[in-house]
């Protein structure tokens, strides 16, 4: 049996994904660069805004910075599920938004004009990291693998899976599925072929983004995409709207809900939809209510998006979370 100081320090809630440095270029023309991101650890902080024993899992590349990591396990984040890479260099993914939150991703020759007040070096860092980037998707298996993941983390009360390949998801998600513990999937970028219905058959709370919905369904209202993600067996379905929040829908009593997005000012929307996911994992374990769940989700968005980088939602609190929480539920529909 684990000891005490073990089972004080055991994670309630784990998330895995990926472990990247983001770029990013707002809508207001300040750039940021090597912020600490991607979608394991933007989704592992959206947790723990609302409890702090999270655990993180991905894989980092040799020369990430180990400072990014440092300060994940100073605010309690576990990360012995984060692995290095020895033979990869690190991974990097450049954002850029306009004025509606609107999102491109642009290749290292569409970047470097937008980066003329950064210094030559660190456009040319860029440009590297990105082209090793894609050399990596190629030659190199980045998800985290089911029994690469530490013990611990198959004991948790819940568990996100972020993006990645579907097979990794599967994987994962399957072992979750014979421990009994609940989780949530956001989508990869698979088409709705035979393999990626029989997974959402299973999946208990499905949360894409309405890119997502677009990208599996076609172009549908968002009504009839919920309808028809909810017949593909999920219980609980939430579509990410960006600034207007989310379409959240309970399966088994039919009920929906729009929840607006809380209103703050936005200086970077990387990781809102990560976040979301991970405070939605946790509102739904705690509360088995999908309303209450969305709620959790858009009050983590709500401070991810106030700062770059992931490590800056870390000094946030669950009290002035409930804060937030009793305003935004006065105004759902």
């Amino acid at each position: 049996m684990p000891s005490l100081d073990a089972q004080r320090n055991a994670p309630r809630y784990a998330t895995a994904g990926g472990v990247i440095l983001d770029w990013v270029l707002n809508a207001q023309g300040e750039a940021h660069h090597r912020g600490c991101g991607g979608n394991g650890i933007y989704s592992a902080v959206g947790a723990h805004i609302w409890d702090t024993a999270v655990a993180a899992s991905g894989c980092a590349a040799r020369d990430y910075p180990q400072e990014y990591l440092d300060d994940l396990v100073k605010a309690g984040i576990d990360v012995s599920g984060v692995r290095r890479m020895p033979e990869v260099a690190t991974r990097s993914s450049f954002f850029s938004y306009n004025e509606q939150g609107d999102r491109t991703e642009y290749v290292p020759e569409g970047v470097l004009p937008c980066w003329g007040h950064c210094d030559q070096s660190v456009m040319k860092e860029y440009a590297r990291t990105t082209r090793q980037m894609r050399d990596v998707r190629e030659s190199y298996d980045c998800d985290p693998q089911v029994e690469q993941l530490p013990e611990q983390y198959w004991q948790v009360r819940g568990f996100h899976v972020a993006p990645m390949k579907l097979q990794s998801q599967r994987a994962i998600g399957a072992r979750l599925r014979g421990l009994g513990i609940p989780f949530t999937v956001d989508p990869s970028h698979s088409p709705l072929n035979d393999e990626f219905r029989e997974f959402l058959s299973w999946v208990p709370v499905f949360l894409p983004s309405r890119e997502d919905a677009a990208r599996i369904l076609g172009d549908l209202s968002e009504d009839a995409a919920m309808d028809r993600l909810c017949a593909l067996g999920p219980q609980v379905v939430g579509i990410k709207l960006g600034r207007r929040g989310s379409l959240v829908c309970d399966t088994r009593s039919g009920r929906r809900w729009h929840v607006p997005a809380f209103k703050t000012e936005a200086r970077d929307p990387t990781g809102a939809g990560d976040s979301f996911c991970g405070g939605f994992l946790v509102g739904w374990v705690e509360t088995g209510d999908a309303l209450q769940a969305a709620l959790y989700a858009t009050v983590s968005s709500s401070f991810v998006v106030q700062e770059f980088d992931a490590r800056y939602a870390l000094r946030f609190s669950r009290r002035e979370a409930e804060a937030r929480l009793a305003v935004l539920r006065e105004q759902v529909r």
